[in-house]
């Protein structure tokens, strides 16, 4: 994957970006008090569920959008894209205001009416990484990441230090508007400001689809965390959000590995079975690589957390340790075959499944196992989104046996398994 040098530089931002996110989570929880940890907390839930679905898909699909665009168009395609977040923004922003004043409490409000701020000038700014990633400019992507998250880690870093979240959020506003000024001007290096009506709704057309199955992917995540928040005390919301922080590698690597997937497939023609014997053996080394790694993490999250984190969040290892299992969903690659002979409906319908399952499975298990059932929910909902994806691809002509290396699997999940439900 190194050898590809776009995909590296995507890589390495993103480990930058999930990698500050942990880095404040753990000067939060050396220096901050429980209140501000619940208040920061909250402003990213209330933030990220507002906005996550169309930020993401926007994003997901400009890069493909723009490489199939003519020349004309592709000079227009970034302010087009811009537009589309700016409206987005607006009608976030303002769903935040009513939120803030309708059910907020006093002391979150204040805080989360400048969190606002933050979120109105970030949005539209998340477009500067897609363009420098188009444009294949690989070091200024990972330059450009070391800046902007180093520079979130002091906005926020420093105040908390002094005891001032309240300053700490202020200055991540002015920082936005930095990074806003930034992506204007990428857009005006790379593109025109004009915008084109008509490329606006084309692009809204190409990734409304994939906002539906983000916000159904995803969306039982944030509204079990919010059952969460207003259903139990703010300890046991502290222990959720520091526990259901996925292990970023995991994610990064499944994530990219399944994207290079799917375009080999796509490229195979008549070789596909070929490249479906070829993905298996990639997978076996994928597997090697990462379960090895989360078996290792369940046997010693107890000491990490204990180490890393204060007294009172040490216990959201046991959440960590649950949503490893998310790892036995993500190592399953159906997506890359559908994505690859473009049977894209099938992740609406995959997706659906998942949020039912989870919803349902959140407000059943929440009653009986507290915080943990919610974790248990999750996994449980990854595993059935990932189950209707193996469906579909065997009705495809695919089996799972023909592209996936099953028995090595099991012989790592068993072991994982058991380890998690013994701890």
């Amino acid at each position: 994957m190194i050898k590809n040098k776009q995909l590296f530089a995507l890589q390495v931002f993103n480990a930058l970006r999930f990698g500050i996110a942990v880095l404040i989570a753990i000067i939060f929880a050396k220096v901050a008090d429980s209140e501000s940890i619940t208040i920061y907390e909250s402003l990213v839930l209330i933030g990220t569920t507002f906005t996550f679905f169309y930020a993401s898909a926007i994003n997901h699909t400009l890069v493909p959008f723009v490489e199939s665009s003519n020349d004309q168009n592709r000079s227009t395609a970034y302010a087009s894209a811009f537009s589309l977040l700016i409206v987005g923004v607006i009608l976030s922003t303002m769903a935040m205001i009513v939120y803030a004043f309708a059910i907020s409490g006093p002391e979150e409000k204040s805080y989360l009416i400048w969190y606002t701020l933050f979120i109105l000038f970030n949005i539209p700014s998340l477009l500067a990484e897609n363009i420098l990633l188009v444009e294949k400019r690989n070091k200024s992507l990972m330059f450009y990441g070391v800046i902007s998250f180093g520079l979130q880690l002091l906005a926020i870093g420093i105040p908390l230090f002094n005891g001032n979240l309240y300053l700490g959020i202020k200055l991540l506003g002015l920082f936005s508007f930095l990074k806003l000024i930034y992506t204007v001007i990428l857009i005006r290096k790379f593109g025109d400001l004009t915008t084109n009506l008509t490329q606006i709704k084309s692009l809204f057309k190409v990734s409304s689809p994939v906002m539906g199955s983000l916000f159904l992917a995803n969306g039982y995540l944030y509204a079990s965390t919010f059952l969460i928040k207003f259903n139990t005390n703010p300890e046991s919301f502290n222990l959720f959000r520091y526990g259901s922080r996925e292990f970023p590698l995991f994610m990064i690597m499944a994530n990219s590995f399944s994207t290079i997937q799917s375009g080999l497939i796509a490229k195979s023609g008549n070789r596909i079975n070929e490249a479906l014997k070829e993905m298996k053996q990639a997978s076996k080394r994928l597997i090697h690589q990462l379960f090895p790694a989360a078996i290792v993490l369940s046997l010693t999250s107890f000491y990490i957390f204990r180490f890393v984190f204060n007294a009172e969040l040490a216990e959201a290892y046991e959440i960590f340790n649950i949503l490893l299992l998310i790892l036995l969903s993500r190592m399953l690659f159906p997506q890359s075959i559908l994505l690859a002979i473009r049977k894209n409906k099938s992740m609406i319908y995959a997706s659906f499944i998942e949020f039912v399952v989870g919803i349902a499975l959140s407000l059943w298990w929440i009653n009986s196992l507290g915080i943990m059932g919610v974790a248990w929910a999750m996994v449980a909902a990854h595993i059935a989104d990932k189950l209707v994806l193996i469906y579909f691809a065997k009705k495809e002509g695919f089996p799972l046996s023909s592209y996936f290396p099953w028995k090595i699997y099991l012989l790592y999940a068993i072991p994982l398994v058991i380890l998690v439900l013994n701890q």
